[in-house]
């Protein structure tokens, strides 16, 4: 990926996922300018849920195919879930990735939340 990007120059974003769910806003206005358009506000009911368009795509999460309010949530059911020696495991396979998007890698006293999609 590093190297596409540095092929890429300013044509490239890198737009991680933990980022659109805590600021969607953001990271759509940051697509749009990479693009060159003027920044587009989200839909949103009164109670903050994004409000989604139907699309087509051919393949991918079923959520996808779903329309109409969509609240972002951070699921923690797999840290909550993974024992110590999965985590331990894991960080070490991951470690070089981790570190560049993440920084300092140390053990977390509590689970990481990571976000995910809750159609309610």
């Amino acid at each position: 990926m590093q190297l596409v990007a540095r092929r890429l120059g300013d044509r490239y974003l890198r737009l991680r996922y933990e980022d659109v769910v805590a600021d969607p806003q953001a990271a759509v206005d940051a697509v749009l300018a990479m693009l060159g358009e003027p920044p587009a506000p989200l839909s949103r009911t009164a109670d903050g849920r994004l409000l989604l368009g139907r699309t087509h795509t051919a393949a991918g999460n079923p959520s996808r195919l779903g329309a109409g309010p969509v609240r972002l949530r951070a699921d923690t059911e797999w840290t909550e879930r993974m024992g110590r020696r999965q985590r331990v495991l894991v960080t070490l396979l991951t470690w070089p990735v981790l570190r560049r998007y993440f920084g300092e890698v140390r053990p977390a006293a509590t689970p990481i939340e990571q976000p995910i999609v809750d159609p309610f």
